[in-house]
């Protein structure tokens, strides 16, 4: 009954706070950075691995369940080489305060634009109102070059990865495109 009603309020308790933050282990599969990895040191040494033999100790140490211990100690096992070879991922970082100066433009934009209404509902002076749609044109022009200059700075890295690495890792440049495959055309 309790439940019920915290419910209909609104209340979900499964539900975590928006402002903590989901942590991986580093010993996972998924505290991995994959697009960094050499694939085929990995393959070399996963191909250096004699199974034979872990096949025969899992049989050696559990004659039941041999299975299930071969496919604990193979996921271990891949793991540790994935581990060895590959970098972990980097910690998140926060995204608030990420870009203030493109948040102070958008808010002056948002002003200037509130004024510019409430001038042509009162039906003010077509001077004052023509001066504020210039100002919120400056606004948009030095939204749309900061915009360019944070997409500009963010492919840097990737790229010159992706130049220096394209023969190792594939996958870091198929990513990296998919994930730029919508661009926004910005007029110069």
């Amino acid at each position: 009954e309790q439940w019920y009603q915290r419910r209909v309020r609104g209340y979900n308790m499964t539900r975590t706070s928006p402002h903590t933050r989901l942590t991986t282990d580093h010993f996972s599969f998924a505290g991995v950075c994959y697009h960094k990895a050499d694939m085929n040191t990995m393959r070399e040494r996963l191909s250096d691995i004699d199974w034979d033999c872990l096949w025969e100790l899992c049989e050696r140490v559990d004659t039941m369940n041999t299975i299930t211990a071969f496919t604990h100690l193979l996921t271990l096992t891949i793991l540790q080489v994935t581990c060895l070879i590959s970098k972990l991922k980097a910690r998140p970082r926060s995204s608030r305060g990420k870009d203030k100066v493109l948040t102070k433009l958008k808010y002056k934009r948002r002003r200037i634009d509130r004024q510019i209404r409430k001038l042509k509902k009162n039906e003010s002076s077509r001077r004052r109102i023509e001066k504020l749609e210039y100002l919120a044109a400056i606004c948009v022009t030095a939204i749309k070059n900061q915009l360019t200059q944070q997409a500009n700075t963010e492919e840097v890295k990737p790229v010159h990865l992706i130049k220096k690495n394209l023969k190792k890792n594939l996958k870091f440049f198929f990513s990296f495109a998919k994930k730029k495959k919508k661009v926004l055309c910005v007029d110069t």
